[in-house]
């Protein structure tokens, strides 16, 4: 998670080394995507989103109305 990232580069020393000193999670994903990318610019975002369980609970619930 998002939360846990930030985390790990917290206490790893990342941010420090880095001069993010935000406390808003996502105020730091927003100065790390910066600093991966170069700098200011236009940058594209994905996000990645696991529907696993949904696509499985959604099976159950049409299988159950088929029979």
């Amino acid at each position: 998670t998002l939360i846990e990232l930030v985390r790990r580069f917290r206490y790893g020393g990342h941010l420090d080394a880095q001069g993010i000193t935000e406390r808003d999670q996502f105020e730091v994903l927003e100065k790390l995507v910066e600093h991966l990318a170069g700098g200011e610019g236009t940058v594209k975002l994905y996000y990645i989103v696991d529907r696993r369980d949904f696509l499985e609970k959604v099976k159950t619930v049409y299988a159950r109305y088929a029979a």
